[in-house]
Protein backbone atom coordinates (compact mmCIF):
# COMPACT_ATOMS: atom_id res chain seq x y z
CA UNK A 1 0.00 0.00 0.00
CA UNK A 2 0.95 3.83 -0.35
CA UNK A 3 1.29 4.14 2.97
CA UNK A 4 3.78 0.54 3.49
CA UNK A 5 5.90 3.04 1.01
CA UNK A 6 5.84 6.29 2.95
CA UNK A 7 7.26 4.42 6.07
CA UNK A 8 9.37 3.07 4.11
CA UNK A 9 10.37 5.99 2.79
CA UNK A 10 10.55 7.95 6.15
CA UNK A 11 12.70 5.06 7.43
CA UNK A 12 15.38 5.66 4.85
CA UNK A 13 15.00 9.82 5.67
CA UNK A 14 15.49 9.12 9.19
CA UNK A 15 18.82 6.84 8.64
CA UNK A 16 20.64 9.79 6.33
CA UNK A 17 22.44 10.70 9.21
CA UNK A 18 23.86 7.29 10.02
CA UNK A 19 26.80 5.51 8.49
CA UNK A 20 28.37 2.22 9.10
CA UNK A 21 31.60 1.51 9.15
CA UNK A 22 33.44 -2.14 8.34
CA UNK A 23 36.75 -3.21 8.77
CA UNK A 24 38.09 -1.34 12.16
CA UNK A 25 39.29 -3.76 14.75
CA UNK A 26 38.23 -3.89 17.81
CA UNK A 27 39.29 -4.98 21.04
CA UNK A 28 38.28 -7.09 23.82
CA UNK A 29 35.75 -5.75 25.86
CA UNK A 30 35.71 -2.37 23.85
CA UNK A 31 33.64 0.73 25.31
CA UNK A 32 31.77 3.01 23.28
CA UNK A 33 34.07 5.48 23.72
CA UNK A 34 37.03 3.77 22.61
CA UNK A 35 34.97 2.68 19.96
CA UNK A 36 34.75 6.44 19.46
CA UNK A 37 37.90 7.41 19.27
CA UNK A 38 38.84 4.20 17.28
CA UNK A 39 36.62 5.92 14.10
CA UNK A 40 38.33 9.28 15.13
CA UNK A 41 41.51 8.11 14.89
CA UNK A 42 41.11 5.75 11.50
CA UNK A 43 43.79 7.27 9.35
CA UNK A 44 42.64 5.00 6.65
CA UNK A 45 39.32 7.05 6.43
CA UNK A 46 41.35 10.24 4.78
CA UNK A 47 39.61 12.87 7.29
CA UNK A 48 42.01 15.01 8.44
CA UNK A 49 42.75 14.01 12.47
CA UNK A 50 41.80 17.42 13.42
CA UNK A 51 38.60 17.55 11.65
CA UNK A 52 37.68 14.34 12.82
CA UNK A 53 38.09 15.61 16.30
CA UNK A 54 36.14 18.68 15.50
CA UNK A 55 33.26 16.29 14.56
CA UNK A 56 30.50 16.07 16.78
CA UNK A 57 28.75 12.46 16.94
CA UNK A 58 25.23 11.99 18.43
CA UNK A 59 26.04 7.91 18.64
CA UNK A 60 29.24 5.98 17.38
CA UNK A 61 28.96 2.06 18.78
CA UNK A 62 29.76 -1.84 17.63
CA UNK A 63 26.66 -3.11 15.87
CA UNK A 64 27.13 -6.28 18.00
CA UNK A 65 29.65 -7.95 20.65
CA UNK A 66 31.68 -9.62 18.58
CA UNK A 67 35.67 -9.36 17.21
CA UNK A 68 35.56 -6.63 15.03
CA UNK A 69 32.16 -6.03 14.29
CA UNK A 70 30.66 -3.40 12.34
CA UNK A 71 30.65 0.47 13.87
CA UNK A 72 27.41 2.57 13.92
CA UNK A 73 27.69 5.81 13.38
CA UNK A 74 25.19 8.71 13.79
CA UNK A 75 26.06 12.46 12.99
CA UNK A 76 24.85 15.73 14.17
CA UNK A 77 25.76 17.80 11.50
CA UNK A 78 25.00 15.90 7.15
CA UNK A 79 28.40 18.15 6.42
CA UNK A 80 30.35 16.01 8.22
CA UNK A 81 28.58 12.75 7.51
CA UNK A 82 28.83 13.61 3.55
CA UNK A 83 32.53 14.86 4.14
CA UNK A 84 32.95 11.11 5.51
CA UNK A 85 31.01 9.10 3.17
CA UNK A 86 33.13 11.62 0.16
CA UNK A 87 36.35 10.71 1.78
CA UNK A 88 34.71 7.01 1.84
CA UNK A 89 35.84 7.03 -1.99
CA UNK A 90 39.10 7.20 -1.64
CA UNK A 91 39.68 3.99 0.05
CA UNK A 92 40.92 1.12 -1.93
CA UNK A 93 40.51 -2.63 -1.56
CA UNK A 94 43.83 -3.34 0.35
CA UNK A 95 42.45 -0.71 3.08
CA UNK A 96 39.82 -3.62 3.84
CA UNK A 97 37.48 -0.81 5.39
CA UNK A 98 34.01 0.46 4.00
CA UNK A 99 31.74 2.81 4.76
CA UNK A 100 28.27 2.98 3.41
CA UNK A 101 25.17 5.04 4.46
CA UNK A 102 22.25 2.94 6.53
CA UNK A 103 19.75 1.42 5.45
CA UNK A 104 16.54 -0.36 6.77
CA UNK A 105 17.16 -4.30 7.05
CA UNK A 106 14.31 -5.11 4.47
CA UNK A 107 15.80 -2.72 1.69
CA UNK A 108 19.51 -3.99 2.41
CA UNK A 109 18.97 -7.18 0.12
CA UNK A 110 18.22 -4.62 -2.81
CA UNK A 111 21.95 -3.23 -2.50
CA UNK A 112 23.33 -6.87 -2.30
CA UNK A 113 22.12 -7.89 -5.38
CA UNK A 114 23.54 -4.80 -7.22
CA UNK A 115 26.93 -5.65 -5.03
CA UNK A 116 26.28 -9.04 -6.48
CA UNK A 117 25.94 -8.17 -10.13
CA UNK A 118 28.70 -5.83 -9.90
CA UNK A 119 30.85 -8.71 -8.48
CA UNK A 120 30.38 -10.94 -11.44
CA UNK A 121 31.41 -7.90 -14.19
CA UNK A 122 34.16 -7.85 -16.27
CA UNK A 123 37.65 -5.96 -13.84
CA UNK A 124 37.75 -3.40 -16.29
CA UNK A 125 33.63 -2.80 -16.43
CA UNK A 126 33.72 -3.27 -12.66
CA UNK A 127 35.66 -0.39 -11.68
CA UNK A 128 33.41 2.07 -13.21
CA UNK A 129 30.51 0.68 -11.05
CA UNK A 130 29.11 3.47 -8.73
CA UNK A 131 26.75 2.66 -6.17
CA UNK A 132 24.18 5.19 -5.19
CA UNK A 133 21.45 5.70 -2.42
CA UNK A 134 18.40 7.18 -3.23
CA UNK A 135 15.67 8.58 -0.96
CA UNK A 136 12.65 6.50 -2.83
CA UNK A 137 12.33 3.54 -4.78
CA UNK A 138 14.58 1.74 -6.08
CA UNK A 139 16.35 3.32 -2.95
CA UNK A 140 19.68 1.94 -4.56
CA UNK A 141 21.08 2.39 -8.14
CA UNK A 142 24.34 1.44 -10.15
CA UNK A 143 25.51 2.89 -13.39
CA UNK A 144 28.36 1.72 -14.99
CA UNK A 145 30.32 1.76 -18.42
CA UNK A 146 32.18 4.87 -20.27
CA UNK A 147 30.98 8.29 -20.34
CA UNK A 148 29.63 7.17 -24.00
CA UNK A 149 27.90 4.52 -22.82
CA UNK A 150 26.64 4.78 -19.33
CA UNK A 151 24.27 2.31 -17.75
CA UNK A 152 22.46 2.10 -15.04
CA UNK A 153 20.83 -1.19 -13.08
CA UNK A 154 18.33 -0.90 -10.01
CA UNK A 155 16.55 -3.65 -8.22
CA UNK A 156 14.74 -6.46 -10.31
CA UNK A 157 11.93 -6.12 -7.32
CA UNK A 158 8.70 -3.83 -8.55
CA UNK A 159 7.43 -2.12 -5.84
CA UNK A 160 4.75 -4.38 -5.01
CA UNK A 161 7.21 -7.10 -4.22
CA UNK A 162 8.94 -4.69 -1.84
CA UNK A 163 5.66 -4.42 -0.41
CA UNK A 164 4.98 -7.85 0.34
CA UNK A 165 8.15 -8.23 1.37
CA UNK A 166 7.31 -5.74 4.17
CA UNK A 167 3.75 -6.76 5.14
CA UNK A 168 4.50 -10.14 6.94
CA UNK A 169 1.05 -11.16 7.18
CA UNK A 170 1.52 -14.67 9.13
CA UNK A 171 2.89 -12.31 11.93
CA UNK A 172 -0.36 -10.59 12.63
CA UNK A 173 -2.34 -11.48 15.63
CA UNK A 174 -5.72 -13.41 14.85
CA UNK A 175 -8.28 -11.17 15.75
CA UNK A 176 -11.83 -12.09 16.10
CA UNK A 177 -15.18 -10.34 17.05
CA UNK A 178 -17.49 -11.37 19.15
CA UNK A 179 -21.07 -10.26 18.75
CA UNK A 180 -22.38 -8.58 22.23
CA UNK A 181 -26.03 -8.60 22.25
CA UNK A 182 -27.13 -5.79 24.86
Amino acid sequence: SAISMYILDMDVHSRKWNLIVKGIKSVDNEKEVDTRNEVKLAKKLGIDAERAEATRLSACHRMAQTKDSAIFIRFTDLKDRDEWISNARNLTVADKISISPDMPPKIRPLKTDLLDFRKAMPIDEKHTAKIKHLKSFPYVQMTYGTEQEKSTRTTKKSKFEIMQDLIDFHELPDISVEETVG
